[in-house]
């Protein structure tokens, strides 16, 4: 009997301390999971050239004019996912000359390819592009893309700057 009385009120105490209906518990199991949740950022960036269909890094981030500009975005997300279980992905483009001028841009880039299952809700290495032209005057430009999480109505933008010769 003894044995028994013990059982119980190890039993009893353990119900007390791990089930709670109290809403201010509720609550302080809610804020620690909104904290432990990744904000939507990119890991790093970086400028390129393509060769063989592959981005080769560009550490000098001077080019030519007629190249093609790649800013290649690492590690984008974590990514919401929508009522859909897809996540819903847009990148926008454009590029500002010296004196703040925006010379181009170019909006919706991936429309229906960045509506999908996204692995690990992550994109890997995302990219913006820009076919620099012989009417571009030598000098510095930057060039910013903007990725945008359209199921957590998040965005970032990535701008850096560029040189044409």
């Amino acid at each position: 009997m003894g044995n028994l009385m013990i059982v119980l009120l190890i039993l009893s105490a353990f119900q007390f301390t791990s089930c709670s209906n109290n809403e201010s518990d509720n609550q302080e199991t809610d804020s620690v999971l909104v904290d432990e949740k990744k904000p939507f950022a990119v890991a790093d960036y970086y400028f390129a050239i393509e060769k063989d269909k592959k981005f080769t890094p560009y550490d000098k981030a001077i080019y030519q004019r007629g190249d093609e500009i790649f800013l290649v975005l690492q590690g984008v997300g974590p990514f919401e996912v929508g009522s859909d279980s897809l996540n819903h992905a847009e990148l926008n483009i454009k590029v500002i000359n010296a004196i703040g001028q925006i010379i181009y841009a170019k909006d919706s880039l991936f429309r229906e390819s960045g509506h999908g299952k996204f692995e690990n809700n992550m994109l890997k290495s995302p990219f913006g592009s820009y076919v620099s032209g012989l009417t571009n005057q030598p000098g510095k430009y930057t060039l910013c893309v903007t990725i945008y999480d359209l199921v957590g109505r998040d965005s970032i933008p990535v701008c850096d700057d560029f040189f044409l010769e």
